[in-house]
C-alpha cells in the first residue's frame, strides 16, 4: 500500500494511519494526541477524498480547503497529500485582559481578540511557531473570550500562560471544532457531561443555550477526582437557581462536599436519565470517559449524530 506525500512515495502497512505511515517513513509531521483531539496533525488532500472520520471535528472552512487529520485517516485512503499551510488557518493576536484562579490547579484567562469562534469551540494558543496547545472557548462576549487552563507543574505552555500579565499579547489560531450549541436543538433536552477542564466547552454550550432561550431541560454533570477540583461550583449553582430548566450535579471520585455525588458524572447521568431518546449529548473531558460515554449514550437511545464529543488529552 502506498500514497504520495509532497511528491514522495510513502509505503504503509495494513492498519497504519496516515500519520503512522508518515512517521515510520521519517517524515517530520507535527502531532500530539493521535486521537483527533489536538488537531496538530492537520494535513491537506490534493487528490482523493479524506474519510469522514478524519474531518468530522474540523471547521467547515478547513475541510473545504482539503484539510483532514492524519491520525484519523487510514493510510492510503487519501492518494496525494501535502502539508496544510498554516497561513491559511486564521491566526489572531490576543491581548491578555485578566488572569483569575478558579481553583488550586485551574485558572481563567480572558483575552481580547478578533477570533470569530463560538462558545464551546477551541483555539490553538501558540507559545512559539512550533509549540501550541488547544483550549476551549468557555465564553465569547464580543471580542473578549475566556479560557479555562489547567496548570500542569513543569508544563511548557500552561506554566507560561500562568505567568502572563494583563496587556501582554499572545497569538492564537482557530477556531476549530464543532462542540457548540445549535438553536435547532430547542426545545429538545440537553445532557452535558464533563470532567476537569472539559467543563469549559460544556459551559460555553450551556451559556449559549440559556442566552438563546432554550426551552427544554438541561442536565449538567461535572466530575473531578475530589470535591476541591469542582471549580465554578458557585457559578453553576447560581445559574441552576435562576434557570428552572437547568439541573447541576457535581460528582467526585472522593467527595468531601455535602451534596456531591460519588463516582463518575457519566455513571450518575445514565443512572438518572436511562432513556436518552431525543436528547442532544455533549461529552467533554478525559478521553476514556468520552469514549465510554459515546457508546453508552448511544446504547441509551441517543442518536450518534446528536452526540458531540471533545476529548481532552493531557497537554502541559
Amino acid at each position: 500500500m502506498e500514497f504520495e506525500f509532497e511528491g514522495r512515495s510513502i509505503a504503509a502497512e495494513a492498519g497504519d494511519s496516515t500519520l503512522d505511515a508518515l512517521l515510520k517513513s521519517g517524515e517530520n509531521i507535527e502531532h500530539g494526541c493521535k486521537a483527533g483531539a489536538c488537531q496538530a496533525c492537520l494535513l491537506r488532500s490534493v487528490a482523493g477524498t479524506a474519510p469522514s472520520s478524519s474531518t468530522e471535528s474540523l471547521d467547515d472552512a478547513i475541510v473545504g480547503l482539503g484539510g483532514f487529520l492524519a491520525c484519523r485517516a487510514t493510510a492510503g485512503s487519501v492518494e496525494r497529500i501535502i502539508r496544510f499551510d498554516d497561513s491559511e488557518v486564521p491566526q489572531f493576536p490576543a491581548r491578555v485582559v485578566s488572569r483569575q484562579n478558579l481553583s488550586d490547579s485551574v485558572f481563567e484567562l480572558r483575552l481580547v481578540t478578533e477570533v470569530c469562534g463560538r462558545p464551546g469551540q477551541f483555539i490553538r494558543l501558540l507559545k512559539s511557531d512550533d509549540l501550541s496547545r488547544c483550549y476551549s472557548l468557555a465564553e465569547v462576549n464580543g471580542s473578549e473570550v475566556a479560557l479555562h487552563i489547567r496548570l500542569v507543574p513543569g508544563g511548557l505552555v500552561s506554566t507560561f500562560l500562568g505567568d502572563v500579565k494583563p496587556g501582554q499579547t499572545l497569538r492564537l489560531r482557530g477556531p476549530f471544532g464543532k462542540c457548540m450549541y445549535r438553536a435547532s436543538a430547542n426545545p429538545r433536552p440537553l445532557l452535558l457531561i464533563a470532567t476537569g477542564t472539559g467543563l469549559a466547552p460544556v459551559y460555553g454550550v450551556l451559556g449559549s443555550a440559556l442566552a438563546q432561550g432554550h426551552q427544554g431541560p438541561i442536565h449538567l454533570y461535572h466530575g473531578a477526582e475530589s470535591s476541591d477540583g469542582l471549580y465554578f461550583r458557585e457559578q453553576l449553582s447560581e445559574l441552576s437557581r435562576k434557570a428552572s430548566s437547568l439541573s447541576y450535579t457535581p460528582c467526585a471520585d472522593h467527595p468531601t462536599a455535602e451534596g456531591d455525588r460519588s463516582g463518575s458524572p457519566l455513571d450518575a447521568a445514565l443512572h438518572d436519565l436511562p432513556d436518552l431518546e431525543a436528547f442532544q449529548v455533549y461529552l467533554c473531558g478525559h478521553p476514556a470517559m468520552v469514549r465510554s460515554g459515546q457508546k453508552r449514550c448511544f446504547l441509551a437511545g441517543a442518536n450518534l449524530e446528536d452526540i458531540f464529543a471533545d476529548p481532552f488529552e493531557n497537554q502541559a
